[in-house]
């Protein structure tokens, strides 16, 4: 985690503690190859890619009315409303926002892996509200981190997030 502070670079190491780092140089666009930073909106956006555009067709599928598709449906914009204040905040408690991220992905990718063979609309909710409350803490987090990065001298945020919206097109047609 690199941060900006009168335009010294700082990064946050492993142990909590802060210390002060040489800014990476801007980097050209066409020399910039897929870093991790851009890694994980490309991952993140493939994942909704692969899912998002077909969900709700999945769901009529498999027998559930329009008002149960529009319930689950609304699960996702219903947490990232009300989980990512609650999810910095522990990232900010525990001083470990790629760990948060990390095992908030993992385990939002386990939770929507139970879909697939459920037929029941109570338990395809509590799947999908899961699924949306662990993506809802992790992506402003992401976002945050991102932000910090392009502001200390790192790879622009536009950069960063053009990975996202390459992998969410390729993947929703290659779906």
């Amino acid at each position: 985690l690199a941060a900006g502070l009168r335009g010294n670079a700082w990064v946050l190491d492993p142990a909590g503690a802060w210390r002060k780092v040489e800014p990476m140089p801007p980097v050209s666009f066409t020399s910039s190859i897929v870093g991790p930073d851009q890694t994980v909106y490309l991952t993140n956006f493939a994942v909704l890619g692969a899912y998002l555009p077909y969900l709700n067709l999945y769901l009529s599928g498999i027998g559930l009315s329009g008002m149960q598709i529009g319930i689950v449906s609304a699960l996702a914009p219903l947490s990232a409303a009300l989980v990512p204040p609650a999810g910095g905040l522990l990232a900010d408690r525990l001083g470990r926002r790629r760990a948060l991220v990390i095992a908030s992905s993992i385990l939002a990718l386990g939770s929507f892996a139970l879909l697939p063979g459920v037929r029941a609309f109570a338990v395809i909710a509590a799947i999908l509200a899961v699924f949306s409350v662990l993506r809802a803490a992790a992506l402003p987090i992401v976002e945050a981190s991102a932000v910090e990065i392009s502001e200390s001298g790192g790879r622009p945020y536009g950069r960063m997030r053009l990975w996202g919206s390459v992998a969410f097109i390729v993947v929703s047609l290659a779906s």
